[in-house]
């Protein structure tokens, strides 16, 4: 616990939290796409068109680009046998549950986001997924307790793409500590992104991008796996499996090994 305190959620680190995640903006070359597609979403939601004229699906091609190589992921940690639940906390656009989804057609997907904006894209490409076991996205902020998320409590796996390097480490402790809270104990979480680890970050490419991150917002950045470890053993959520990704990207595959309350 003396690790997480100087990270402890105060009022301005909780209003900084809201801050990021709003804007949310991905600073590398691999995702720049998305921000320009967020501010089009934001314009769009914003603007006087039809409600049907809205809810249009918005496409990352950043997450084009990744979710294949996450469902190979998936497929090795996810059980097709059983009829259990999975949430996406930071669905973004809504199209890796989408995609995700008919290859586990027994698992349902609960989708979530912290921009409003986003969730008529959800919504769309929830709409659309073939064996119909996606969820309606609920609105949810990282650092809010899970009471006031609106979802169950008791996932067996929770996903999260992309969102730790370009928030402050206040919502890595948020994430850790919630999923805690809804994971069965043996549920997965499996985070996808950049990390760096004891302190190594490699490649080049990768401490470029943590530098245009940092130079944006220095509460921003990489994250080192060490670091993340202290914080998911402080809520009984132990390290697994590290996987190697294309594009110098890990997932990393957590699971919830004691019960925190």
């Amino acid at each position: 616990m003396e690790f997480l305190k100087q990270y402890s959620p105060d009022a301005a680190s909780m209003m900084k939290c809201y801050r990021i995640i709003n804007r949310k903006v991905y600073f590398s070359l691999r995702v720049l796409d998305m921000y320009a597609y967020r501010l089009k979403c934001i314009q769009n939601y914003n603007s006087t068109k039809s409600r049907s004229e809205k809810r249009q699906k918005i496409n990352f091609s950043s997450a084009d680009r990744n979710k294949t190589a996450i469902l190979e992921v998936l497929e090795n940690f996810f059980d097709k046998s059983i009829e259990g639940k999975v949430l996406e906390i930071s669905s973004g656009t809504g199209q890796h549950s989408a995609y995700f989804a008919p290859h586990f057609p027994k698992l349902t997907f609960y989708t979530s986001e912290y921009e409003e904006s986003l969730m008529d894209s959800i919504r769309a490409y929830a709409a659309d997924t073939p064996t119909k076991n996606v969820k309606e996205p609920v609105l949810i902020n990282v650092i809010d307790d899970w009471t006031k998320w609106n979802v169950p409590n008791d996932f067996d796996y929770a996903i999260n793409i992309n969102m730790i390097h370009v928030t402050p480490f206040p919502c890595s402790i948020g994430l850790f500590k919630n999923v805690s809270s809804i994971l069965k104990i043996g549920g997965l979480l499996i985070t996808y992104g950049a990390y760096a680890n004891n302190g190594v970050l490699e490649p080049e490419s990768n401490r470029d991008f943590d530098r245009s991150i940092r130079k944006r917002d220095p509460n921003c950045g990489v994250r080192d796996i060490q670091d993340l470890i202290k914080v998911s053993e402080t809520y009984g959520i132990s390290l697994k499996h590290i996987q190697e990704m294309p594009a110098n990207n890990k997932c990393i595959i957590w699971q919830k090994t004691n019960v925190f309350k």
